[in-house]
């Protein structure tokens, strides 16, 4: 086994010189909020999906699907709350999106989170840049089924990936792909093992599309009950036949991301556990599943790290983004010889958890990350961009000089405000979530009168002379 490791601390501050780079949380007071996926639109805006939970008026747990809209800097221009109408309690959460050929986008992920009872569905939906549902679909059986991973196949088609439990006992969990055409409806499905094993659980985290037309799928596979999991992949053609499986046989492992190499090798990317101590990995396979060689990428052998999400470009450098049981996010890049291009840590003051969930590549070659994080004890989904070399960059001195600061927030009366004097300001006002016009504030003022704004989230939009900074404000 060839182990890299790279004991650092890069200290990185938010803003932007070259590239635009930004570090945010998003949710709402007295929710958890969970950044899963997200995608890049042509003109720069982030779209992410994820899930939110809380409590409703009869104090059961519910919880509701999440679409955000967020401008080229980070800043929130839309959220929409989803709940699945064929749930009797309404609960519904997505964990991957991804950009469409035809410019609009497909989530997928569970319906029926689960707080109620164990009999979910997977759950495939289609819609605008809007957040407008074009269609959507339940898939499964008579017990729960999800899905966590969805792609755009060369045809035009979907297939998603998740798990199947085909009877009531955990034991049941298998590997499953669902292919359908570009309106959801189902062309095949791939369950294994099919039907209920006394000792094995399957579950699919990625899957990727070979140049011949077939798919790599990858994922993890518990061999018994009381022992931790391997790493697993299968590849299937593209009708859903079995072309060949193999387990990895690393303690604790998971193959949360699949890619397919320039010279048709396989990548499988994640993580395992030697003395239950987790660490980034990468094994290589050739294109029948034969194993090449593996790769470690912990930075400290004592600290756990895991690591959910990679990117890959058509260079076939590899971008890792991971997190620790320190509350850090780490970014780092891998180059096509598997040695270590640069290494970043970022961290949110105050966390005292982080889990991060995507990494994707900008329009601008920088990379957009997203996550889970608990800040002063609230559950917050996060998204954190930084430039090609993964640096959350220093600001250029303009954008020092238009930073703005709100207290208290929420707010019920007043609104306080505190620019900079030097600052060139142009117009103060206040939105509501779709972007209307609920006050305008003299230029002068500092002390914003809030009291007869009904209550709810809003936007605290700031235009001075070179650039616009909009802030999410909370009226009690």
């Amino acid at each position: 086994m060839r182990i890299l490791a790279i004991v650092c601390l890069t200290l990185i501050s938010q803003g932007a010189y070259s590239q635009i780079s930004f570090k945010k949380t998003y949710g709402d007071i007295g929710k958890g909020d969970y950044g899963e996926g997200i995608t890049q639109l042509s003109n720069g805006d982030y779209i992410s999906c994820g899930n939110q939970v809380y409590q409703d008026t009869l104090a059961n747990y519910v919880g509701d699907a999440v679409i955000r809209r967020m401008d080229v800097n980070g800043n929130e221009l839309w959220s929409i709350n989803y709940s699945d109408p064929n749930s009797a309690y309404q609960d519904l959460s997505f964990y991957s999106i991804i950009k469409t050929m035809d410019g609009n986008l497909v989530i997928a992920g569970v319906s029926d989170y689960g707080f109620q009872n164990d009999y979910k569905d997977a759950y495939l939906a289609k819609i605008n840049t809007d957040g407008d549902i074009l269609w959507q679909h339940n898939y499964g059986g008579s017990f729960a089924q999800g899905l966590v991973k969805v792609v755009e196949t060369s045809e035009g088609g979907l297939l998603s990936v998740g798990a199947n439990h085909t009877a009531t006992s955990a034991n049941s969990q298998a590997l499953y792909a669902i292919k359908t055409d570009a309106f959801g409806n189902v062309e095949w499905v791939y369950t294994h093992p099919d039907g209920l094993h006394p000792s094995i659980r399957h579950q699919a985290y990625s899957v990727a599309e070979t140049p011949d037309g077939n798919y790599i799928i990858s994922g993890k596979v518990t061999s018994t009950i009381s022992t931790p999991e391997g790493i697993y992949a299968v590849a299937l053609d593209n009708t859903g036949n079995l072309l060949w499986n193999n387990t990895y046989d690393y303690f604790g492992g998971q193959g949360r991301v699949v890619f397919i190499k320039n010279n048709g090798n396989i990548l499988v990317c994640g993580w395992y556990a030697p003395n239950w101590i987790a660490r980034p990995l990468i094994i290589e396979l050739d294109a029948n599943g034969v194993f090449l060689n593996d790769y470690e990428f912990n930075y400290d052998n004592t600290i756990r790290e895991w690591a959910y999400s990679y990117y890959k470009d058509d260079f076939d450098v590899v971008t890792m983004l991971s997190f620790d049981i320190e509350s850090n996010y780490r970014i780092i890049q891998i180059d096509n010889a598997f040695d270590i291009v640069w290494d970043r840590f970022i961290t949110y003051d105050s966390g005292t958890a982080a889990e991060g969930h995507h990494i994707k590549k900008t329009n601008d070659n920088g990379f957009i990350c997203t996550g889970t994080s608990i800040i002063q004890g609230d559950i917050q989904a996060v998204a954190f961009k930084v430039d090609e070399n993964g640096v959350l960059s220093t600001p250029h001195l303009s954008n020092q000089l238009n930073q703005i600061n709100i207290f208290p927030n929420p707010a019920s009366d007043l609104l306080h405000i505190s620019i900079n004097r030097d600052a060139k300001v142009l117009r103060i006002t206040l939105l509501d979530l779709n972007g209307k016009r609920i006050k305008q504030f003299e230029l002068f003022e500092r002390q914003l009168d809030i009291s007869g704004i009904s209550g709810g989230q809003y936007f605290l939009k700031v235009e001075f002379d070179n650039s616009v900074v909009t802030e999410k404000i909370i009226i009690k």
